[in-house]
């Protein structure tokens, strides 16, 4: 009990001090062109089955890049079922490519177990849509996932830090944190045209470059919940 409540006060303070960055600006900074991702997605295999009930498993980055992979060269995943099995810190990664794109959309099912994922980067500078750790979602399900201190910028619209774009399916007990700057249809966590229903949305579309998504007092205290299951 005494750790739960330690663990709930380090992520309260957390999330005060992000609070003093909505009064600053993001100015614009230097970006260079998508690099490819590194991972080499044959040499990668998950654990599980895919299914509900025994998912495929997703334990370090290596086999987060091979889900953008498989997702961008035309596997939509459609009917199956991912799980995190825990937080991920991005730093390593000098350019996220986005789990589906233009042409290809994510269409499973990604829980993230209340894990978080933090530090992710993107920078673009090609007249390419659809920005964010998910690219496309189409009647995909994301739930149960915190995202941290990510930073999103591109030349051109639909950037996000959750997903660039979504029609239908559901988004549920997500949050995020960090600064996203594009042209036009701009959010913190998932893109304002989406069409996916969220019930627990936690930040709207802003025509700026800069935004910081922060949960409600009452998923956050689920999220927690979560989180210190898992601890």
């Amino acid at each position: 009990m005494r750790r739960r409540h330690k663990d709930k006060r380090r992520l309260w303070n957390r999330l005060a001090a992000l609070l003093l960055c909505l009064s600053l600006g993001v100015g614009t900074v230097g970006v260079s062109p998508l690099t490819a991702l590194t991972v080499n997605a044959a040499d990668v295999t998950w654990q599980g089955e895919g299914t509900e009930e025994s998912p495929y498993l997703i334990s370090n980055v290596a086999e987060l890049q091979k889900l953008a992979t498989d997702v961008n060269n035309g596997t939509n995943m459609q009917g199956k079922h991912f799980k995190l099995t825990t937080s991920l810190d991005l730093s390593s990664v000098e350019n996220w490519t986005p789990i589906g794109n233009a042409s290809c959309f994510f269409q499973g099912t990604f829980d993230g177990d209340f894990h978080v994922i933090r530090n992710m980067k993107i920078q673009n500078t090609n007249r390419i849509q659809y920005f964010a750790l998910f690219g496309r979602l189409m009647n995909a399900t994301i739930k149960n996932l915190g995202i941290e201190n990510a930073d999103v910028s591109s030349v051109y619209s639909d950037v996000a830090i959750l997903a660039g774009n979504a029609q239908g399916g559901v988004i549920s007990k997500c949050y995020v944190t960090g600064k996203t700057q594009g042209t036009a249809l701009l959010a913190a966590s998932w893109a304002p045209r989406t069409a996916a229903p969220i019930p627990q949305s936690l930040t709207t579309a802003m025509p700026v470059s800069r935004s910081i998504a922060l949960p409600s007092r009452k998923l956050l205290r689920e999220l927690l919940d979560g989180m210190s299951r898992r601890a």
